[in-house]
């Protein structure tokens, strides 16, 4: 468990991970579970919160999230379990509302560092929780 070989695979299920966050949170006629390949089941839970509490104010998700950098925060070669810090380019992502305006917080920046625990190294691997990084930035 190399920490190139880590992020080399983990950073492409990040990527189709993401992009299947945001077409659940633009269409809400579809359901979180087509994360499954990608994520835990309490990771689709997280989203399909995500997915109701846009669905319950009128509004979804327009765009596309970059990955700008990662870095390996650990890693467990005995439970195939490692964390990375994703710095995540949102200048593409718009909060859109019923009417189709956007209503994107102008506070938000325009990147975002996460942190994304994974699960299943070298043969299943998924995203196991995906939170918002309080430290310092990976960006």
């Amino acid at each position: 468990m190399k920490e190139a070989d880590v992020i080399a695979a983990a950073v492409p299920v990040f990527i189709q991970y993401i992009g299947a966050v945001v077409e659940v949170g633009s269409d809400h006629s579809i359901d979180a579970s087509v994360l499954r390949p990608y994520a835990s089941d309490s990771e689709i839970e997280e989203v399909r919160g995500v997915q109701d509490r846009l669905k319950a104010r009128g509004q979804r998700m327009n765009g596309l999230v970059l990955v700008e950098r990662s870095v390996l925060q650990d890693m467990s070669p005995e439970t195939g379990t490692f964390t990375l810090l994703i710095c995540e380019d949102l200048s593409n992502l718009r909060i859109l509302d019923g009417e189709g305006l956007d209503v994107t917080p102008s506070s938000r920046s325009s990147s975002s560092t996460v942190q994304v625990s994974f699960e299943g190294w070298p043969d299943n691997l998924r995203i196991d929780r995906n939170i918002k990084w309080t430290g310092a930035s990976a960006c």
